[in-house]
């Protein structure tokens, strides 16, 4: 269900990029090997103005492939970038992020390139997401196509302050959740919670995330996707993307939520679905460090080190095998 449908393309997590200039927190590249070119996006830049910049034959082109007036407070700005699996014909390019009018919100647009620019007005919203408050928060980012045809939107909770909300964890919100929508911006039917929701809330596909930095596709013959989540206070994690699963961040009702990997949880949480990986939070240089991103691959496993996963809604430890 999740192969890899870019042929020719690929889309890397988040990595900085020296160069671009003005106030850049980090960067994401789409490559097109045919065209030997990579779209750079920049999270933040001077004067509210978000820039996507293209990499052709190892040089920075000096005119960017878009300019669009955003807001660069807080974690904002432009969040994420991916190309249409058939971009070779139709040349879409799609963008998650932060709009200004009529309100301060995040968007999914999609836009046309015309060789290393995007054409005029030729921006098409493909999903607006919630309206953002005024203290900052987790907004997530994440773009990324699979073999169903679907595009797959990681959408953070939204908040800054753990202690106010478990919105990851309704239905009634955007917040928090893994969406699957179609490149036209409609919603497939086949959504798990399509029946039982309504509006924009049927695009919802998974929930419970906390600040799903990046999505990545692992091909072949069993094919998977996997979100990488930055959680709170204590882990960072791994998991694999499965329709309707709930990976546990704003429950129970109360902090502290769940996080990391959970040994007992809670048989009221229906479609839970634990950590495939996860490391915790420490002082040292490999340690103290937010998961923002990632890349799968086919090749031979190699042996990592050993691990310890814990929930800190539980006292219970598990090693990692």
């Amino acid at each position: 269900m999740f192969g890899d449908r870019t042929g020719t393309k690929r889309h890397l997590g988040p990595e900085g990029l020296d160069g671009l200039g003005g106030h850049t927190a980090q960067q994401a590249h789409v490559y097109d090997r045919s065209a030997r070119r990579a779209v750079v996006r920049t999270q933040k830049a001077s004067n509210n103005v978000g820039k996507v910049r293209v990499i052709k034959n190892g040089q920075l082109l000096s005119k960017p492939f878009l300019k669009l007036d955003t807001d660069t407070s807080y974690f904002r700005g432009v969040l994420g970038i991916t190309l249409d699996p058939n971009f070779s014909s139709n040349h879409y390019v799609y963008v998650f992020y932060t709009a200004t009018s009529p309100t301060v919100h995040n968007r999914v647009s999609r836009f046309t390139a015309n060789g290393a620019v995007a054409v005029a007005s030729s921006e098409k919203v493909i999903i607006e997401l919630p309206i953002l408050g005024t203290t900052g928060g987790h907004y997530g980012g994440s773009l990324r196509f699979a073999t169903d045809g679907g595009l797959y939107v990681g959408v953070g909770d939204g908040v800054a302050d753990e202690t106010a909300t478990n919105v990851a964890q309704s239905l009634d919100s955007l917040n928090g959740k893994i969406l699957r929508i179609n490149s036209d911006g409609t919603i497939p039917s086949n959504n798990p919670f399509f029946n039982s929701t309504s509006g924009n809330s049927r695009a919802i596909w998974a929930l419970g995330v906390r600040q799903p930095y990046s999505l990545d596709v692992l091909s072949g013959t069993s094919p998977r996707m996997y979100i990488n989540d930055v959680v709170e206070d204590g882990w960072e994690e791994i998991d694999e993307a499965a329709a309707g699963a709930n990976y546990g961040w704003g429950f129970p009702n109360s902090p502290p939520f769940y996080e990391g990997f959970v040994a007992s949880p809670d048989p009221t949480l229906q479609n839970y679905q634990n950590t495939v990986f996860a490391y915790a939070h420490g002082t040292t240089a490999d340690t103290s460090c937010a998961i923002t991103g990632g890349r799968s691959t086919t090749r031979p496993r190699c042996a990592s080190p050993p691990s310890t996963r814990a929930s800190t809604s539980t006292p219970t430890t598990a090693a990692d095998g």
